[in-house]
């Protein structure tokens, strides 16, 4: 299947002038270069019966991503629930699209979650592009992961450090800036058509670099110190010694360096300089995700994302089932009681015109006449009253997150309401609040409140936190 790991890739780089191919085969821990391919049409990868038999890893273009990280307590990033957590805190962010519009995936770093998404629409239109042209895609990722993936793969020292990266396409560029483990990645208007326009060109590229690493530094902390110059990586197409020149003298605190792909690889024949590849290599190494890469595919975590959706649903639908069941059995036994009911009062009016006759048996009939009625309004309101019980039960079990235990349920009359008082255990307030949260919006429910300990200054968070939660259920609540 398409989300199998497969020994051989082929990272193709799609630009609105050229396609860089290059194909990646990994033996053990190794991974070599192989054929590449610098073309300005698609036909010409697709001919060869290289690149054809072989599927492809694609990449989207900055302007097509969106990109954010969120701070976190590391507590969230960890356990069995990680990826629910993740789910869950995505899903209350104000985030310009929903996450099933859209292909997405996470990474984290430095305790930060790093959220990565395209919509459904973009991603399917590249994915619809290469496929047309014969081509059998495996994965799909941003561009600037590619370009990520390709620096810590062939220079594998500075996973710890901080360098910055720039790759210039043909009307547009990417600069991507790693520091404190974290990433930052910034499109630019200007690509390497605009160089062509020699010394005013180069001035504009440099004059808005400039420009976003003012805007990077206003709002992200000074980066760690580090021994030496900082490492800036540029690659792409057509780059004259007088770029390298004039990024030098602008950027004086870094050390210029033009990005080698093939520095483990292995550099096969090439069509054009090294610089070129940067991103077919890297999108190649994403796919085989060799140590400290990342290994972000919108393919498999799509795939990924609704196993995980099918599984919540199923253990929802039996959950459900389940209480169904158990409410059809008291409702069975209390419809039994009405018909039993029924059919002694049916007697009793059957019978009614023989006991009047019977004068020294009036008063005793009319005391059983008035025990039946008793016992009828007795039925009715035990019925009406555990129909509300059933109900306070439908809605806990309907609101109560997986995670949660309940140890204790009470629930007592007060006149025509039910008071329910409920006690259990949780491994964090997030799910406490988030069963509060869902009983306060039934508006077949009022009075909701919730009882958890306070800890003191300095005390450490129990691994259970036990609370106790109160509600009234009013008439009228659906079940």
């Amino acid at each position: 299947m398409f989300f199998l790991k497969a020994n051989k890739i082929i990272g193709l780089d799609t630009d609105d002038a050229n396609w860089v191919a290059c194909e990646l085969t990994r033996r053990g821990s190794s991974i070599s270069a192989g054929k590449t391919v610098v073309c300005a049409d698609i036909k010409e990868i697709v001919s060869d019966a290289v690149f054809r038999g072989t599927g492809v890893m694609i990449n989207l273009p900055a302007q097509a991503i969106l990109f954010r990280s969120f701070a976190v307590a590391p507590t969230f990033l960890s356990g069995k629930d990680r990826q629910k957590n993740i789910l869950n805190f995505l899903t209350r962010q104000n985030l310009p699209f929903k996450l099933d519009d859209c292909y997405w995936d996470t990474f984290i770093a430095a305790n930060n979650l790093n959220f990565i998404a395209v919509k459904n629409e973009v991603a399917q239109r590249y994915v619809t592009s290469a496929k047309e042209a014969g081509l059998d895609v495996l994965g799909v990722t941003a561009s600037f992961v590619a370009q990520y993936n390709a620096i810590i793969h062939n220079y594998p020292d500075k996973v710890s450090g901080r360098f910055v990266a720039l790759n210039i396409k043909s009307v547009a560029s990417e600069l991507l800036i790693y520091e404190n483990r974290r990433i930052s990645t910034y499109p630019l208007s200007i690509g390497f058509m605009d160089l062509k326009e020699a010394k005013v060109g180069i001035e504009r590229f440099t004059q808005e670099i400039q420009g976003v690493f003012n805007a990077h530094y206003l709002h992200n902390p000074a980066p760690l110190q580090q021994q030496g110059q900082a490492a800036f990586y540029i690659s792409g197409r057509e780059l004259s010694q007088e770029f390298f020149l004039a990024m030098k003298n602008v950027l004086s605190t870094f050390e210029i360096i033009p990005l080698d792909p093939f520095k483990r690889t292995g550099a096969p024949a090439l069509k054009a300089e090294k610089e070129a590849y940067a991103l077919a290599v890297g999108l190649g190494v994403t796919y085989l995700n060799p140590p400290a890469c990342l290994g972000i595919n919108f393919i498999k975590a799509k795939v990924r994302q609704e196993q995980f959706s099918a599984q919540q649903l199923l253990a929802k639908k039996f959950s459900l089932y389940l209480l169904m069941g158990a409410s059809a059995c008291l409702v069975a036994m209390d419809i039994a009681g009405m018909f039993s009911l029924k059919t002694q009062v049916l007697n009793f009016q059957k019978n009614r015109f023989q006991i009047s006759t019977v004068l020294p048996k009036v008063k005793e009939l009319q005391q059983q006449r008035e025990k039946l009625l008793a016992v009828d309004r007795s039925l009715q309101a035990r019925i009406y009253l555990q129909g509300l019980h059933l109900k306070a039960l439908a809605v806990v079990g309907k609101n109560r997150p997986k995670a949660i235990v309940i140890e204790t349920f009470e629930s007592q009359t007060k006149g025509r309401l039910v008071k329910v008082a409920l006690s259990g255990h949780a491994s964090e307030y997030e799910e406490i609040n988030t069963i509060l949260s869902a009983l306060r919006k039934d508006k077949g429910l009022k009075e909701v409140k919730v009882v958890t300990p306070t800890l003191a200054s300095g005390e450490e968070a129990q691994k259970e936190i036990e609370f106790k939660l109160y509600f009234m259920v009013k008439e009228g609540i659906d079940s």
